[in-house]
């Protein structure tokens, strides 16, 4: 990084030893062909800032044309309809209480359109308790809502009842159905190396005592993999509610960090439903992880474009001086403001483009640890069937990667809180 830094320098150094020094006379120019001073000196003279010329007009139609830029950008993405909106943040007048009571209203509007809902994992309501969310019965692969389902199933008598099983079930019965035929298949393979095993114990005699020692004590092996085949699903479950159960112990712990620190009266619910189902506070909407990756990349670039359109005063102009005294030295030359503002343009485009990078990465992330989750869900008969043979695959194993899957959405939710 040094090296870089100190040939960047050098390099400035070199350019700018070709520039034209302000220290020697002034060459006649005409006033099609002026220099960078005299052109800003008659744009920007302060004494006479009502006066209309023509580098004036020019430098103020090149001002206008910039802004137009960024106001198509942010139109493109928000609609032309939502340009009050935007306006009501933009403007540095407007009071942000406003503009929020807008904001909400739009997106209420747009929720009450007859739009289906998304499916959500668990009902988003901020009054509701915290508890009840952590330790909720209605998510996806939910061991608590499948010890229910199977303990509703062992009633002596069937009572008839309206009322499905639930909302996560439901959602994912094709994953449930794919999980029960590995399991039947890991059922037929235990059979099939049970009647292997019995016909080997039965004609011990021509086999080695080292043989039979070894399959007299794979048995019980046998055995405990067949009820762990049995229960995967309701492991895999009760796994997925420890993750809840984590990012709850996260929610809670940041709260009351936060409001230790005495920056307001944060409610552990609120942040639960913002890491599990992407709901920010006060809107009833749920986004999910994409939305919310999606919408901080929008604030980010729309707080950006809005800083670049304001002016920075003294702290920007200590910036630029301080830049201009080390790249320069003594005096500015012609073209050093343009290379400034080059140079600022492409540091913000490298930082727009690393922070896309990140957030790409952050999904990209999420979304192969879901899918892992749902594949060692779907493969676990046959994982642990295999590990009967193999004990690298066994159930040790697959609890390992089962829970540093999971472990990926209660980091994630840590980073983000």
């Amino acid at each position: 990084m040094k090296k870089l830094l100190v040939s960047f320098l050098l390099g400035l150094t070199v350019f700018f030893s070709f520039a034209p020094n302000l220290s020697t006379a002034k060459a006649d120019t005409t006033w099609y062909n002026q220099s960078f001073q005299q052109w800003y000196g008659k744009v920007y003279d302060p004494s006479n800032p009502g006066e209309i010329f023509g580098e004036r007009y020019a430098a103020a139609q090149v001002q206008w044309i910039v802004y137009s830029l960024f106001s198509f950008l942010i139109n493109s993405v928000t609609g032309p309809e939502n340009s009050g909106l935007i306006q009501c943040f933009v403007s540095n007048v407007a009071d942000a209480t406003v503009c929020m009571d807008q904001l909400k209203d739009l997106l209420d509007a747009k929720k009450g359109q007859g739009q289906a809902p998304a499916p959500v994992i668990a009902k988003a309501n901020p009054q509701q308790n915290f508890w009840s969310l952590v330790f909720a019965s209605d998510r996806p692969i939910s061991g608590i809502a499948y010890v229910k389902e199977k303990i509703d199933k062992l009633n002596v008598v069937t009572v008839v009842q309206a009322q499905s099983v639930g909302v996560g079930f439901s959602a994912l019965k094709p994953i449930q159905g794919m999980w029960m035929g590995f399991r039947n298949v890991s059922f037929g393979l235990f059979v099939i190396v049970a009647i292997v095993f019995a016909f080997m114990i039965m004609f011990r005699v021509k086999l080695s005592p080292q043989t039979v020692v070894s399959v007299q004590s794979a048995l019980p092996k046998i055995t405990i993999s067949i009820i762990l085949v049995t229960f995967s699903y309701a492991i895999a479950g009760f796994l997925i509610d420890l993750m809840y159960v984590a990012i709850g112990l996260v929610s809670l712990i940041g709260t009351q960090i936060i409001n230790a620190s005495g920056d307001g009266n944060s409610s552990a619910t609120v942040w639960f439903n913002l890491l599990t189902l992407g709901q920010p506070a006060g809107f009833d909407i749920q986004m999910g992880a994409f939305g919310l990756l999606v919408l901080y990349l929008m604030l980010f670039c729309l707080a950006s474009i809005f800083l670049l359109m304001l002016n920075v005063g003294a702290i920007g102009s200590a910036i630029v001086a301080m830049l201009a005294a080390i790249f320069v030295g003594v005096a500015i030359a012609s073209g050093v403001w343009a290379i400034l503002l080059i140079v600022a343009i492409i540091a913000a485009i490298i930082m727009y483009i690393i922070v896309l990078w990140m957030l790409f990465r952050i999904l990209w992330g999420l979304l192969r640890a879901f899918t892992n989750v749902l594949l060692l869900t779907i493969l676990a008969p046959i994982q642990l069937t295999l590990g009967t043979i193999v004990p690298s695959l066994g159930f040790g194993s697959w609890v390992r990667s089962y829970v540093s899957n999971l472990a990926v959405f209660v980091v994630t939710g840590a980073l983000i809180l």
